[in-house]
């Protein structure tokens, strides 16, 4: 197994190559680092969890408002025609 150095390297690697897993190996790599005195690299890797959970935020967002929108289109278009009609 990785230790040191070598596990935070590899938890950046990780965090780099593989989106999936990319704010949980930052995540890893924030709590590894603060057990050191590398101010620069938990800047750096707090900054880049900052930007991976706001860009999973809002790639959710994106995705909730499209399915409310999918979802919700046949009874705004009943609602519309509604309208239509009793004007």
């Amino acid at each position: 197994m990785y230790a040191g150095m070598a596990k935070l390297l590899r938890l950046m690697h990780i965090a780099s190559r593989c989106r999936p897993l990319r704010v949980d190996a930052l995540r890893l790599a924030l709590n590894h680092v603060q057990s050191t005195h590398n101010v620069s690299m938990y800047r750096s890797i707090h900054t880049q969890l900052v930007e991976a959970i706001n860009k999973y935020v809002l790639i959710t967002q994106l995705i909730i408002k499209r399915v409310t929108f999918d979802q919700c289109e046949p009874f705004c278009g009943t609602d519309m025609q509604l309208n239509l009609i009793t004007e």
